[in-house]
């Protein structure tokens, strides 16, 4: 059986199940939803490009042999800017772990555990459609509650979602949240530090999955 490598968000949680609507994309297809049947979630992401990083290694990667030079030139991108929860000084360099490059995204997650809070956002956005037309994207819902893009993308992680809950009178208790500012790769497993050389963008989105 081959080891398994690196801890994945997914070993003990079904990250990869949940279907996101991000600002682009129309928000009909939700509203035929049972609320009843499924699990709804506010995602926050933010994605760098052009990264150099190295993953957690799993329980079972116990691998002492050095196979990674630390390489400043090649491997701090923007100097020794420090990324909260992960970094990427000379000290955090694992000679005995792979240096990956691409993509990362930051993600924070919170699951909605009030029926009604659900019911009251998809009245909203059947009110949004009565207005705007019935092929409403995300961005245009929340210009429309008057969720200001500019100001979100500044606020910290609980501003960012309590704006949102209380432009529809929601409160903290119909919310858990799971995941507070992680970093994953593109294949979803979790990041031990990184650094990039652009920031690309930053979404509020909507998740659902079936129960």
């Amino acid at each position: 059986m081959n080891m398994k490598k690196y801890k994945n968000i997914n070993d003990s949680f079904d990250y990869k199940g949940i279907t996101f609507i991000n600002p682009h994309d129309e928000l009909s297809s939700i509203l035929d939803l049972d609320t009843e049947k499924y699990q709804f979630y506010l995602h926050f992401k933010t994605e760098y490009r052009s990264c150099s990083y190295q993953c957690m290694k799993s329980e079972d990667n116990k691998t002492t042999e050095k196979i990674s030079k630390f390489n400043f030139d090649e491997h701090v991108r923007m100097g020794d800017l420090d990324i909260e929860g992960g970094g990427f000084y000379r000290d955090d360099f694992d000679e005995t772990n792979e240096v990956h490059d691409g993509r990362v995204n930051v993600i924070s997650l919170t699951q909605i555990n009030s029926i009604d809070f659900i019911k009251r956002m998809f009245n909203k956005i059947k009110e949004c459609q009565s207005e705007l037309g019935e092929n409403i994207s995300f961005t245009e819902f929340y210009n429309w509650i008057e969720l200001d893009e500019d100001n979100y993308i500044r606020m910290e992680l609980d501003e960012r979602f309590n704006d949102f809950i209380e432009k529809l009178n929601g409160n903290n208790e119909n919310f858990n949240l799971i995941y507070d500012e992680i970093e994953i790769d593109e294949n979803e497993n979790l990041i031990d530090w990184f650094s990039y050389d652009m920031f690309d963008e930053e979404n509020l989105e909507i998740g659902f999955i079936k129960k």
